[in-house]
């Protein structure tokens, strides 16, 4: 393993300094997919020039205004020679263009690819089209959100409440094909743009068709594996086995489905008559610390609750008449039920939010269930910096989301209060740029398209559990970076969550062991340290101090090293629950999206069951990582 720690010059960041300054993006996206990737960019300080047809947006709503922000906006009617000139004098001097329409359409506009990498080699070109364009059957279609969802099957598979209560199709309240499409748009385009230093300064054409980002964004959604061992089955799963082998009904009520639900996996009515979300399955320190808050661990224990000391033990192996272990999920009756009802008698005792900080503190995972009127309201979400104001001239302030990456020493500037740009409202100092800018500045001095991925020279330290942290290093193994992933030798999940969510996330990478609690696991660690471009790792900064992985001390090892970190509820600041511990479950309830689904704060529902938000996460992970690259190699400093 290489030592990098001499390499590079000074390594100290630059306050202010945004990544993808300098960078020149045109948006002629429509709707959500297109606007969002660049609104991406352009929270990373790339100048973004929005484009509209005339008329103004195609998408007449609110969420357009929240799309825009840091935009400059112009209206062009490409039917017309003038305007379609100024759109191609733009693209000389441009770095990305995004665009979101089906395949063929740039193209009859006098936009496609093909013209304007001719016209510009330097360029990174990135289709978000509904369907591939070599998709015979559906290529065609003018995907809207729901026609994508539909075709790709995202409303028959919500989840196995529903399957139970024979809700089938269900719709979805969340963006997902446009979310997911978007943030592996933005992520391309960043990575394209590192490349361009090893291709001669050439750009490339990117396509992300948001029926195949829904597809890997729900991927744990759609894993079957067969023969399923017996022992991951949850009661739900069982109960819809029996139903269809007795050819009965899928038609319980939302009341009945509580009795399928694990105790460590449920929620849980309080003092407010408001539910508590209790996310603590398969994790080994979680659930004991659950049960010794509540005061039930010892009792468990007495009256011989069984625990497995090694849960990776086949089933055959467990001792006889053992059918669980205290912390596997699902939790075997009649332990279960036993469970559920003392706790769901203890949760009476307090609030929804005294419950909340409780856990906080103690480091469990759970939250209460709010609106999504609730969340925007709420501390947290504006002391973090995970809602900014933005400033319409038509609408005065509007409250929205956050930045999805940033840089440790950009966290301030993204969480400023920013202006949103009115159609056409930017048209003469986009013309000045147009007509008087200098082309781009890239030199590509080389015809060659370049054989290596865009990531071959980079390594990752993959540091990650669950799904949404190894779900960073997974993508950007397919874009030819190396990754090593790094796991205890006592796992602190059990195998349903290491071994079947791993079957996806962790394709492409090698997998070694360490005990990192030992001298010689440190060693193993500090080697590896040093032989990183990038350290993954999702954890708050409370645990990063608890791993000794520090930025400090990572940066004192190897200062050529990226630490990329996610969590469950930090953001660009610090706010109350920002230390908080949390899976893509317990944002569902903060954020109002189970209360969403499933109807109301009395019928809370997750989500499409596995992952919707842990990929995007993921996703946004990845960004984070290219971002941190290409400012790395622009200035010689990682952060």
């Amino acid at each position: 393993m290489g030592d990098k720690s001499d390499q590079g010059s000074d390594l100290t960041a630059v306050t202010g300094e945004m990544p993808l300054a300098g960078i020149r993006v045109l948006d002629f996206g429509q709707y959500i997919a297109g606007p969002a990737a660049a609104m991406m960019l352009a929270d990373q300080g790339a100048e973004v020039i929005h484009i509209d047809p005339p008329g103004g947006p195609r998408w007449q709503s609110p969420a357009a205004i929240v799309l825009n922000r840091r935009k400059q906006c112009i209206t062009l009617d490409l039917k017309q020679p003038d305007d379609l000139a100024i759109a191609h004098d733009l693209v000389r001097r441009s770095d990305v263009l995004i665009e979101n329409f089906r395949p063929g359409i740039m193209g009859r506009l006098g936009v496609g690819a093909d013209e304007m990498r001719a016209l510009n080699p330097a360029l990174v070109y990135v289709s978000l089209p509904g369907f591939a364009s070599s998709d015979r059957d559906f290529g065609h279609l003018p995907a809207w959100e729901g026609i994508i969802a539909a075709a790709s099957g995202q409303f028959n598979d919500m989840g196995l409440n529903r399957v139970l209560m024979g809700i089938n199709p269900s719709f979805s309240p969340l963006c997902l094909p446009s979310a997911y499409g978007a943030a592996l748009g933005a992520t391309s385009a960043v990575l394209a743009l590192y490349a361009r230093a090893s291709r001669g300064g050439r750009g490339d054409h990117i396509e992300v068709p948001l029926a195949s980002a829904l597809m890997e964004g729900l991927a744990y959604n759609s894993l079957k594996v067969d023969p399923y061992p017996e022992r991951y089955h949850s009661p739900r799963e069982r109960e819809i086995a029996r139903r269809r082998a007795a050819g009965a009904k899928m038609d319980l009520s939302y009341d009945d489905l509580q009795a399928f639900l694990d105790p460590f996996y449920r929620s849980y009515l309080c003092a407010d008559e408001r539910p508590f979300y209790v996310v603590c399955a398969s994790h080994r320190d979680h659930v004991r610390k659950l049960l010794e808050l509540m005061n039930l661990l010892e009792p468990l224990r007495a009256a011989g609750m069984p625990e497995l000391d090694d849960w990776y033990l086949p089933k055959s192996n467990w001792p006889e008449g053992v059918e669980g272990s205290l912390g596997l999920y699902p939790t075997p009756e009649p332990w279960a039920e036993r469970i559920t009802a003392t706790m769901a008698a203890l949760f009476r005792t307090k609030t929804s939010f005294d419950w909340e900080e409780i856990f906080g503190a103690a480091g469990i995972p759970g939250a209460a269930h709010r609106l999504t009127e609730e969340w925007l309201a709420s501390a947290h979400s504006r002391e973090a910096g995970l809602l900014i104001e933005t400033i319409d001239a038509a609408k005065g302030p509007i409250l929205q989301l956050g930045p999805l990456a940033w840089l440790q020493h950009t966290a301030a500037a993204v969480t400023e209060t920013t202006r949103v740009s009115q159609p056409d409202a930017d048209r003469d100092a986009i013309l000045a740029v147009a007509h008087d800018g200098d082309t781009n500045s890239t030199q590509v001095t080389s015809d060659a398209a370049g054989e290596k991925p865009w990531l071959a020279d980079i390594r990752i330290l993959d540091l990650t559990n669950v799904i949404a942290g190894p779900t960073i290093a997974g993508l950007l193994a397919r874009f030819g970076a190396e990754v090593i992933k790094l796991d205890a030798t006592r796992p602190s999940f059990d195998p349903w969550t290491t071994i079947v969510f791993g079957m996806q996330s962790n394709q492409g990478k090698e997998s070694l062991l360490a005990d990192l609690k030992t001298a010689a696991g440190q060693e193993i660690l500090h080697r590896l340290l040093l032989w990183a471009d990038i350290v993954t790792v999702n954890a708050s900064e409370r645990q990063l101090a608890d791993l000794h992985l520090t930025p400090t001390r990572i940066a004192a090892v190897n200062p050529r090293a990226i630490l990329c970190r996610i969590d469950a509820f930090g953001g660009p600041k610090t706010g109350p629950r920002s230390a908080y511990p949390g899976y893509d479950d317990l944002v569902q309830a903060s954020t109002g999206i189970m209360a969403r689904f499933g109807g109301s704060l009395q019928t809370p529902e997750e989500h499409a069951h596995v992952g919707t938000i842990d990929v995007l996460c993921g996703f946004c992970g990845a960004l984070a990582s290219a971002i941190a690259l290409f400012h790395r190699q622009r200035t010689g400093r990682a952060s």
